[in-house]
């Protein structure tokens, strides 16, 4: 038995709804409300099956088959109507590998299609990647597609890492019109982020996903790296680095500079050298009276300086990959 995007409600059976005695039923993204007997009776019932363990799309409990246990919320079923009315938990709940509703939104719950006058255009906004201690914006689209203006009674998120244009709370969006407003994600660690915001508009509860994952600020290379050589000792100049690889602005807490009398190898077998803070200068004292050439590479660096301090210290030869597996 496979079932998805279904309604058991109000069954008056004393032995129960499902029969799992000659199989184990595949029951998924369905609703289960005010039956008499038990849902779910026999020796193969799933694992699972029947027991709230996580959220769906719609931040209501389900179990982990996204199987729902709420009132469905029917027009009319004493008298056979059994659409659906504003705010049942059977709206955008059915399995989202279906093909979306005429509005564009995932399908129902039930048998019925309820169409859906205002939408969040998107319902989920996802950041990606997003370099911790910055924030970041996005836009959403509130779209009436009623005849009535709504009104946009209050909104609200659950974690200070997401945000919203505070603004559209009491404001009106016209009949066959739409509303911009944006939402932030301000990541302050190196994780993952979500949330469910909730948009009340006249008096209906509408859900936009947020996710987001905070990553590492990394700097941009360092660019224009020039090397003179003035009596026995070279001398290194750069450009400063202004910003990370994310285009977000950064003032590094200090240059790392790595040299190698040979480029054979690449970058990794560099030596750590020194480190400069302030400044995009450094002069390698002596060099030329001990070696015929020598490369160069120098890095931007965010973070405590104590660290370098201790590496320098060690006043051992330190390999660049050894380097930055100390770092962190």
């Amino acid at each position: 038995m496979t079932t998805k995007n279904s309604i058991f409600s109000y069954n008056t059976s004393n032995a129960g709804v499902v029969d799992c005695n000659y199989c184990a039923p595949n029951i998924s993204y369905s609703d289960f409300f005010g039956n008499t007997g038990i849902n779910f009776f026999g020796s193969l019932v799933p694992a699972g099956l029947g027991v709230i363990s996580s959220t769906n799309l719609n931040g209501d409990p389900c179990d982990v088959y996204y199987n729902i246990f709420l009132d469905p919320l029917f027009a009319d079923p004493g008298n056979g109507n059994y659409n659906l009315t504003i705010g049942s938990p059977c709206v955008d709940a059915g399995d989202p590998g279906f093909p979306l509703d005429p509005d564009g939104t995932t399908i129902e719950i039930g048998a019925f299609y309820f169409p859906q006058t205002i939408l969040l255009d998107p319902d989920n906004v996802d950041f990606g990647e997003r370099e911790i201690t910055f924030t970041y914006t996005d836009t959403v689209m509130i779209r009436n597609n009623g005849e009535e203006d709504a009104v946009i009674d209050t909104a609200y998120v659950n974690q200070t890492y997401f945000g919203f244009d505070q603004s559209i709370i009491g404001a009106v969006v016209p009949a066959g019109d739409s509303l911009a407003f944006w939402v932030s994600f301000s990541p302050e660690e190196i994780t993952g982020y979500s949330d469910m915001m909730q948009v009340i508009i006249d008096g209906s509860m509408h859900n936009l996903i947020l996710e987001g994952e905070g990553i590492e600020i990394i700097p941009l290379p360092v660019e224009n790296l020039t090397v003179s050589i003035e009596g026995a000792d070279a001398v290194l100049n750069w450009d400063a680095v202004t910003q990370s690889v994310q285009g977000n602005p950064i003032t590094p807490d200090a240059y790392i500079i790595f040299y190698s009398d040979s480029t054979v190898y690449g970058y990794e077998h560099y030596q750590y050298l020194w480190y400069v803070t302030g400044d995009t200068t450094f002069t390698h004292i002596g060099v030329a009276q001990f070696a015929q050439s020598m490369f160069y590479f120098v890095e931007a660096y965010l973070g405590e300086i104590g660290i370098l301090d201790e590496i320098t210290a060690m006043d051992e030869p330190i390999g660049r990959e050894e380097f930055l597996e100390i770092l962190k």
